[in-house]
């Protein structure tokens, strides 16, 4: 409680408008670093293994720093970073996760379902916002019998996510920046002849 009550008082005190101002600044200084993006899908790699989280506002992070040429960058990140946690996550416990998994009935049930079901439920599952990313990658990578290229096919459906995650980032980013935000009300008061007030 008391924490929310400092920031609170903190945005009160400094502005939401000087806030997001400074944020906007920042991440303009990001934009202009050579290969900035490549620090963002190093981020987006680390919090792809379980039990980090953070993957919305990482994604909106790409739409706030570069707009909606971020959506290049972010797809190739979840793509490469959903594919290396699978590999990693089955090369490194793939043994030992055999051997829990081959003793525990739910489990069982659970590869039963998804080897007779088969890419459907797997597309299902990886689009589902009720399973944490993180948690879905090391998910199918415990499961041996959904391969490497079943799981990168899935992931490609989650794209147009990523797209709309980019999309309110970049949004956002106009309505951080002052100039633009004038530049914005300017032109939605700029009324044409025939516009009704």
């Amino acid at each position: 409680v008391f924490f929310y009550v400092c920031l609170a008082a903190f945005t009160i005190v400094v502005t939401p408008a000087r806030i997001t101002q400074f944020t906007y600044d920042i991440s303009q200084d990001l934009r202009h670093l050579p290969y900035g993006y490549i620090l963002l899908i190093v981020a987006m790699i680390v919090i792809s293994f379980p039990p980090f989280i953070g993957l919305g506002p990482l994604l909106h992070m790409f739409g706030f720093i570069y707009g909606m040429q971020g959506f290049i960058p972010a797809a190739v990140g979840t793509l490469a970073a959903s594919a290396i946690v699978f590999v990693t996550l089955r090369m490194m416990f793939g043994e030992r996760l055999h051997l829990q998994t081959s003793t525990n009935q739910k489990w069982q049930a659970l590869e039963a379902v998804i080897r007779s079901k088969g890419m459907p439920l797997i597309i299902l599952i990886r689009m589902s916002s009720l399973v944490p990313w993180a948690r879905s990658n090391s998910l199918f990578a415990s499961i041996a019998s959904v391969s490497l290229l079943q799981f990168f096919v899935a992931t490609l459906f989650v794209l147009p996510k990523v797209w709309v995650n980019v999309f309110v980032g970049s949004r956002l980013a106009k309505l951080s920046d002052r100039t633009q935000k004038n530049r914005m009300y300017t032109r939605e008061n700029s009324c044409h002849p025939f516009c009704s007030h």
